[in-house]
C-alpha cells in the first residue's frame, strides 16, 4: 500500500462520468420506488421491489466500476465507518451460507443485505458534496409532496385506481399498503422540517404539515411515535447544535413542546388504538424472546424467523386471527429479529454500525456548532442543517422499527440505508486526503470490470423474472375465479417457472386442480411435467402433489393440512384424511373446521367415540369466537343416537332448535323422536313444524299418524 493525496472524486474520465451517473440515478431511484404502482401485478408493490432489486443493482454496478477506474482509496477515517458496514454484510453473507432456508426465506433477506449495503456505500462515497446531497434532498422533498398529494386526494374521495378503498379508513398514497406509507414519511418528513428551521420558509413548513397529515390518515400507530420521535430529535438538534440560531428561544419552546408532543403523540396513539393490534405485538415478542434463546450466539440464519416462528407462535395469536390464515413473517421489532436471526455476532455489528454513523454525526455537528455565528459560512449552515434532517429521518426510522417491520421492505428499508451512507458522508469533507490505494494492474482492472458487468446484467435479468411472475400470478388468479382452469394452470406453470420459491403459486395451483377435480386419468406435459413422460394423473394426485411441493418449502404454510385433508376425504381415504387434519390441529388450536371435518372421518370409519370427541372439539373452537357450530352439534347428536347415548343426542338435537328455530331443526329433532319411539314428543314437535311451514306435508302425515 501507498500514500497519495488525491480526492475523493476523481476530476475526469470515466471515473467523473460514473459519478454523476450515480448522483442522478439515486434520487431517481428513491423517486421511482415511492411514487411508482403498477395495479396489474397480484401484489400493487411488486414494482417497488422490481425498482429496488433492479435499480439497486444497476447503482451498485456503476458504483464498483467507478471505484475500479477511480483506484481503490480509503483513509484510516473511512476505514473506521467503513469496516462495521463491511463486517455486518459479510455475517449476512456467512449466514445465508450456513442457511438451511436458502431457496425462499433467507434468499429474500439476502439480497436486500446486499442490495442496502450498497446503497450505504454509495450514499458515502458519492454523496460528499453538498451540492449533491441537496439534490437528493430536493428529490426526497418533492417525492414527500407527491405520495401526499396523492394521499390527501384518497382522503377525498377522488382516487380513481381499483384499490380505492382497499384499507377502509386508512389511507396509503402510492404505497399499497398504509404501514408502508407512514413509515416512509417518518424518515423523509425530517428534511422539510430541517430546511424550515434552516430558511424559515413556509412551503417547507406546510410540506412538513402534509407529511403529518399523510401519517394521521394512515392510521399507523408506529408511524405516530416514528413521527414524533422525528419531530422532538429535529427540535433537539437544531438547539443543541444550531448555534448560529437563538438557542434560549429555542430550548425554552423545547421546555414545554416536548412534554405537549408526548402528551399528544399518547392521546393520538390512544385513539387510533386497537388492543386487538397491541396484543398481537406483545403475544409476538414474546415469541420472539423463547426463540432467541435457542442459538443466541450466531442466530438461526438470515431470513429464518418466518420459517421458525409457527413452532413458538403463543396459542393467543390464533385466538387474534381467528384461524390459521396466515404466517407472520417477522417479529414486529426489527431489532428482535436481527438478533433471533445473527446472533449477538450480526446484532452487535449492526448496532456498531449505527454507533459508528451518530457517533460521527454528533461529533460533525460539536465542531460546526463552535463556529461563532458571526462566521458561520453558507456552506457550513447547509451542512449543519442537512445533518441534523437526515439523521433525524434516521433516528425516527429507527424508532418505529422497534413496533414494526418497515425497514424489512423496500418502499422504506431502501431509504433507510441510504440514509446511513449520506449521514456518514457529510461527517466527512468533500475533497479527503491522505488516502491508501490498493494498486490495481490495467488487466485486472479490465477484468474485474467486465465480471461487475457481467453480474450487474445478470443480476437486473434475474431480478426482472419476478416482476413477470408477479403479472402472471394476477393473470392465473383471474382465470381461476372464472374457471378457466387450462389458462390458469398455464399462467401458474409461468410463474414458478420464474419464480420456483414462489410459494403461494404453488399454493394456488394445488387449489385450482382441487377446483377443478377431474378423476380421469391422464397425461398432460404441463400439468405432469415433474412426472416420467405418458405417466398418467388425477387431478386428487396432482393436487396432493402441489401441496407437498408447498410443505416441502414452508412446513406451516397457510392451511395446507387441512386443505390436504380435503383432499383425502373427498377421495374416500379417511383414515390419511384424519392424519392430515391431526396435523393442521396441532399447528391451529383455534380453526374449527379442522376437527368438524375430522370428525366426520371418523364417523366413516365408525369410531364414533372419536368422532363425538372431534364434534366437541370443533363446537369448543367456535366458541372461543363466540359463535354457535350449528352443524357441529348437529353431527355430534347424531353419533352420540348411533352410540345409543340418547338423552345426550336429545340435547344437542334441542340445541339445534334452540339456536336456529328453523323447519330443519326441528324436523332432525321429529326423526330422533320417531327412531326412539317418542310419540308424545314427536306429535309435540310436528305442531312445531306447521307453526313455521303450515304447507309441509311430511310433517301433517306423521302428524295423522300418530
Amino acid at each position: 500500500m501507498g500514500k497519495n493525496d488525491i480526492n475523493v472524486i476523481s476530476s475526469g474520465g470515466l471515473a467523473d462520468f460514473l459519478h454523476k451517473a450515480l448522483v442522478l440515478l439515486t434520487p431517481a431511484l428513491c423517486f421511482s420506488a415511492a411514487v411508482f404502482f403498477y395495479l396489474k401485478t397480484y401484489d400493487s408493490a411488486t414494482i417497488k421491489i422490481t425498482i429496488v432489486q433492479v435499480g439497486g443493482s444497476l447503482l451498485i454496478g456503476l458504483f464498483l466500476l467507478k471505484k475500479l477506474e477511480d483506484g481503490l482509496r480509503f483513509s484510516i477515517e473511512e476505514m473506521a465507518f467503513l469496516i462495521p458496514v463491511a463486517a455486518y454484510f459479510l455475517w449476512g453473507c456467512f449466514s445465508y451460507a450456513g442457511s438451511p432456508f436458502k431457496i425462499w426465506a433467507s434468499f429474500d433477506e439476502f439480497w436486500r443485505r446486499c442490495i442496502y449495503t450498497g446503497l450505504v456505500f454509495i450514499g458515502f462515497f458519492e454523496f460528499r458534496k453538498l451540492k449533491d446531497v441537496q439534490i437528493l434532498t430536493s428529490v426526497l422533498m418533492l417525492t414527500c409532496f407527491v405520495v401526499c398529494f396523492y394521499g390527501v386526494m384518497q382522503k377525498l374521495g377522488y382516487d380513481p385506481y381499483a384499490w380505492k378503498g382497499a384499507f377502509g379508513s386508512r389511507h396509503f398514497s402510492t404505497f399499497g399498503n398504509p404501514n408502508f406509507f407512514g413509515a416512509w414519511l417518518v424518515g423523509a418528513a425530517a428534511l422539510p422540517l430541517s430546511m424550515f428551521f434552516k430558511t424559515r420558509n413556509p412551503l417547507y413548513a406546510g410540506l412538513y404539515g402534509m407529511a403529518a397529515y399523510g401519517v394521521w390518515i394512515s392510521v399507523t400507530k408506529g408511524s405516530f411515535i416514528g413521527f414524533a420521535v422525528m419531530t422532538a430529535s429535529s427540535l433537539t438538534l437544531t438547539a443543541l447544535f444550531a448555534g448560529f440560531i437563538n438557542r434560549k428561544k429555542v430550548l425554552k419552546i423545547l421546555k414545554f413542546g416536548l412534554p405537549l408532543l408526548f402528551a399528544l403523540l399518547l392521546g393520538l396513539v390512544y385513539m387510533a388504538g386497537n388492543p386487538i393490534s397491541y396484543k398481537f405485538r406483545i403475544f409476538t415478542w414474546m415469541s420472539s424472546l423463547e426463540m432467541l434463546k435457542k442459538h443466541p450466539v450466531v442466530g438461526t440464519s438470515i431470513g429464518s424467523f418466518k420459517e421458525v416462528y409457527p413452532m413458538f407462535r403463543h396459542p393467543e395469536i390464533f385466538w387474534i386471527e381467528g384461524k390459521h390464515n396466515t404466517e407472520t413473517d417477522h417479529a414486529h421489532n426489527d431489532f428482535l429479529e436481527i438478533f433471533y436471526e445473527e446472533g449477538m455476532i450480526g446484532f452487535g455489528f449492526f448496532l456498531l454500525v449505527l454507533f459508528i454513523t451518530f457517533y460521527s454525526a454528533i461529533g460533525k455537528l460539536s465542531k460546526l456548532e463552535r463556529v461563532p455565528s458571526q462566521s458561520a459560512s453558507k456552506e457550513l449552515i447547509d451542512r449543519t442543517f442537512l445533518l441534523i434532517g437526515w439523521m433525524s429521518g434516521a433516528l425516527a426510522m429507527l424508532a418505529q422499527a422497534a413496533v414494526d417491520v418497515h425497514m424489512r421492505f423496500v418502499s422504506s428499508g431502501h431509504l433507510f440505508w441510504l440514509m446511513i451512507g449520506v449521514i456518514g458522508a457529510l461527517t466527512f469533507p468533500e475533497k479527503d486526503k491522505k488516502k491508501y490505494i490498493i494498486p490495481l494492474g490495467d488487466l485486472s482492472r479490465i477484468i474485474l470490470q467486465f465480471a461487475v458487468i457481467t453480474v450487474t446484467l445478470y443480476s437486473m435479468l434475474f431480478f426482472r423474472k419476478f416482476f413477470i411472475a408477479d403479472v402472471n400470478h394476477n393473470i392465473a388468479i383471474a382465470y381461476s375465479k372464472q374457471g378457466v382452469w387450462e389458462r390458469a394452470l398455464y399462467h401458474y406453470d409461468k410463474v414458478i417457472t420464474l419464480w420456483p420459491r414462489f410459494i403461494m403459486a404453488h399454493y394456488f395451483m394445488g387449489n385450482v386442480y382441487n377446483d377443478r377435480w377431474d378423476k380421469t386419468p391422464r397425461y398432460h406435459p404441463l400439468w405432469d411435467k415433474t412426472m416420467p413422460n405418458g405417466v398418467a394423473r388425477t387431478d386428487p394426485q396432482r393436487t396432493i402433489a402441489k401441496y407437498d411441493d408447498v410443505l416441502a418449502m414452508a412446513p406451516n404454510y397457510v392451511q395446507v393440512h387441512y386443505q390436504e385433508g380435503n383432499i383425502y376425504l373427498k377421495m374416500g381415504m379417511y383414515e390419511k384424511a384424519v392424519e392430515k387434519f391431526n396435523q393442521a390441529m396441532d399447528i391451529d388450536p383455534i380453526f374449527a373446521l379442522s376437527p368438524f371435518r375430522k370428525g366426520y372421518c371418523l364417523v366413516q370409519l365408525g369410531r364414533y367415540a372419536e368422532a363425538e370427541q372431534a364434534f366437541g372439539e370443533a363446537i369448543a373452537r367456535q366458541k372461543i369466537k363466540e359463535k354457535e357450530f350449528v352443524e357441529a352439534y348437529l353431527n355430534l347428536a347424531n353419533v352420540l343416537y348411533l352410540s345409543k347415548k340418547y338423552d345426550e343426542a336429545e340435547l344437542n338435537y334441542k340445541k339445534v332448535v334452540e339456536i336456529t328455530r328453523s323447519r330443519e331443526a326441528y324436523t332432525s329433532l321429529l326423526n330422533f323422536y320417531q327412531a326412539i319411539n317418542k310419540k308424545s314428543l314427536a306429535k309435540e314437535t310436528c305442531l312445531k313444524i306447521l307453526e313455521i311451514d303450515p304447507h309441509d306435508k311430511r310433517a301433517a302425515e306423521i302428524l295423522k299418524g300418530l
